[in-house]
């Protein structure tokens, strides 16, 4: 769980280097909370119809780990395995809804795919469109 300036986490999270070997997923869960250090904390959104700004950038924030500490083919097949399947899973099977959204009973509504895999989604495309340095760029520049 994100909090400002601490994150926590419980012990099924924290494992030693040879048990993490086989698993992938605590380093996801990791750098997801980590980036709501900037994006959910540092810098939030006025209401919950926006929620999809803070967990699109740390569900994106899973995947440029990858692409770092593993590289491109990685963080592809992160990109399409995990963070588009969740999506389209979703959409396709459930239901589809604006990302930004104002219709909803209680803000934990707005906790799904298209919070989390389509806003992660959306910004991987405005990395493709914009190019690597413009969109780091853009990230630096605070309104």
């Amino acid at each position: 769980m994100e909090n400002t300036s601490c994150t926590t986490l419980t012990t099924d999270i924290i494992l030693d280097e040879k048990v993490s070997l086989d698993y992938n997923f605590p380093h996801n869960i990791i750098s997801h909370e980590l980036a709501h250090q900037w994006f959910g904390d540092l810098v939030t959104c006025n209401d919950w119809s926006n929620i999809s700004l803070n967990e699109g950038f740390a569900t994106y924030s899973e995947a440029l780990y990858l692409e770092h500490s593993k590289g491109y083919d990685e963080f592809q097949y992160y990109m399409i395995r995990n963070i588009a399947r969740n999506y389209f899973s979703e959409a396709c099977n459930l239901y589809k809804r604006p990302i930004v959204t104002r219709k909803y009973k209680y803000p934990d509504e707005l906790f799904d795919a298209h919070s989390y895999q389509k806003g992660g989604l959306i910004l991987h495309m405005l990395r493709n469109y914009l190019g690597n340095d413009i969109f780091k760029e853009s990230l630096r520049e605070i309104p």
